[in-house]
């Protein structure tokens, strides 16, 4: 039966009845949320290089906010189409511009604001628990999240996990709420607009919230004012970057991501051309055999089911590999079937499968566990649910124990944590590849406004996140001929490309010819580039890069 809103309703059972917290509960919670913050510290002092996967992109995109009227300006920003990026979505960005500046230290602080949002997630994921399933849950909740791998790893480093998994988890408990009460559907709603703000995959909500929906209420449900009011809000709170995709892309939900699911390799998102006409469902299914499709799906699965478990591993001083993310999925799936919120379970259910299926298809070509982020919170509380289950059946000695077993474990953590890992400035251990500056210094007494050159794909030489450079980068394209190389550099006007160790191990096909990498040496030129000179290189060996220019502009 509905609920509008009105009549009594139901709270989720809960395991304790206590309301109020005893002293070891406190106590516990104090422990659990420094200790987070010790080893996110130390985590965050630990993680030097500021080429960690999408982290320059970040700091970059943050910049032009920045630098372009900051969160004031924002929404006229994206409203009006001159904020374009279609991979990062804005709402980290913004974030981040608040500590944004155009210098080294932009990356220390970025850190540390992803940090601060993580223990924020992770307080709300012990409070969500505490609040449906009562105290036990609550702390078993914040042991599960707190030993995390994956997502303290997130949680360190300047990505916007962290802060999709708070808004999934809002999202979340705003559901289980509904589920119960539906005028709380409406606050699920703006949670679920602002994780799509923050990232692609919270469009992955709607559908989980709507079938869901569907198959506890049935039919029936599409009278519901607050059902609707999920999608009202949702549009609400997210409809900056609706509006923006309308303008730029004439598509409300556009994303690069959208079609990089439909590629072959990753290595295609470099084809000159590709993103005037990206491949689609449609092209997809046109060009692939149904045994090649099947045979893609199965590998995915295989492999994000390995991908998944470890998303749930725990730290642990005897090396469990994949032990502990196995048991947390099978306390998961036990806790599923415990809820007995049923529209809490088909929505956990389904938004679980969703992310499986849709990421065991994307494993092809990006294979990767970060995906899995969001679930985390999630997972942690219903795991810990069906734990706090066995607990139950235990000597209430035991029971009564548990709390002062739990502070024990997090002093032992916090002590060891502090003897074996060195706490580092996070603001002076940041860690630059082999003659970055030299190379930063030459780039910008040559490059002149206007020049094009080639820099990347690369993870180690981005410089634009902290300083401003003359020219205009492109990245080395995926070409299949030496000739496709040269109509390409000539249409473009390049007039420098600078290579370094992953450029060259990424175009191998086009340069393989001509350079080679030796570890003591480094890069080595194996025989002349047609039409091109070296104009600068690493003055240490090993060689970590070379600049090439055209011959004619010698």
């Amino acid at each position: 039966m509905l609920s509008t809103g009105k009549e009594p309703v139901p709270e989720i059972p809960k395991l304790q009845t206590n309301k109020t917290k005893s002293l070891p509960q406190v106590v516990f919670y104090i422990l659990a949320i420094l200790t987070f913050l010790l080893l996110g510290f130390i985590a965050v002092g630990s993680r030097s290089d500021p080429g960690t996967i999408d982290t320059t992109a970040y700091l970059r995109e943050s910049l032009y906010f920045k630098e372009n009227g900051g969160l004031p300006n924002a929404l006229s920003l994206l409203l009006s189409g001159r904020y374009r990026q279609a991979n990062q979505h804005p709402l980290y960005l913004l974030l981040l511009s608040l500590v944004a500046s155009r210098d080294i230290s932009f990356y220390p602080k970025a850190k540390l604001l992803t940090l601060a949002i993580g223990v924020v997630t992770f307080i709300f994921t012990f409070l969500t628990a505490r609040k449906l399933f009562g105290e036990r849950v609550g702390m078993l909740s914040a042991i599960f999240l707190l030993f995390n791998q994956l997502f303290m790893s997130y949680t360190t480093i300047v990505a916007a996990e962290s802060l999709l998994a708070l808004f999934f988890l809002l999202s979340w408990l705003f559901m289980a709420k509904g589920f119960e009460n539906n005028k709380y559907f409406t606050y699920a709603g703006i949670f679920s607009g602002l994780a799509y703000l923050t990232k692609g995959s919270g469009l992955l909500l709607i559908p989980s919230f709507g079938l869901s929906s569907l198959l506890v209420y049935r039919l029936k449900v599409l009278k519901n004012k607050y059902f609707w009011s999920y999608f009202l809000f949702f549009f609400l709170s997210s409809f900056p970057l609706i509006v923006r995709n309308i303008v730029v892309y004439r598509n409300p939900f556009y994303n690069i991501n959208n079609y990089v699911m439909w590629f072959d390799y990753y290595e295609q998102f470099f084809i000159p051309g590709i993103w005037q006409n990206p491949p689609t469902l449609l092209t997809y299914l046109q060009s692939h055999s149904l045994a090649f499709i099947y045979e893609r799906f199965i590998f995915g699965i295989r492999g994000q089911a390995q991908l998944f478990i470890r998303a749930l591993n725990s730290y642990s001083l005897v090396p469990l590999y994949e032990l502990t993310g196995l048991v947390i999925m099978l306390l998961f799936i036990v806790g599923l079937y415990h809820l007995r919120n049923r529209g809490i379970k088909m929505f956990s259910l389904i938004i679980t499968l969703t992310f499986f299926v849709l990421f065991s298809w994307y494993y092809y070509v990006v294979p990767n566990t970060r995906f899995l982020v969001p679930l985390i919170p999630m997972i942690s509380v219903i795991a810990s649910l069906s734990l706090s289950n066995l607990i139950q059946l235990s000597p209430r000695k035991l029971i009564t124990v548990l709390p002062y077993l739990l502070i024990v474990a997090l002093v032992f953590t916090a002590g060891f944590a502090l003897y074996s890992e060195p706490i580092q400035n996070p603001f002076t251990n940041i860690e630059f590849a082999d003659g970055y500056f030299d190379l930063l210094n030459w780039m910008k007494a040559n490059i002149k406004e206007g020049d094009v050159y080639i820099l990347g794909p690369t993870h180690s030489y981005n410089f634009e996140w902290h300083s401003s450079l003359g020219g205009r980068r492109i990245d080395f394209p995926l070409l299949s001929s030496y000739d496709e190389w040269e109509k390409f550099s000539k249409d473009n006007n390049v007039v420098y490309v600078i290579l370094e160790k992953q450029i060259l191990e990424r175009r191998k096909d086009i340069l393989g010819n001509y350079f080679s990498y030796e570890p003591e040496k480094g890069l080595v030129m194996l025989k002349e580039m047609e039409g091109w000179r070296i104009a600068f290189k690493d003055q240490r060996e090993p060689t970590s890069f070379l600049v090439l220019r055209r011959s004619e502009d010698v």
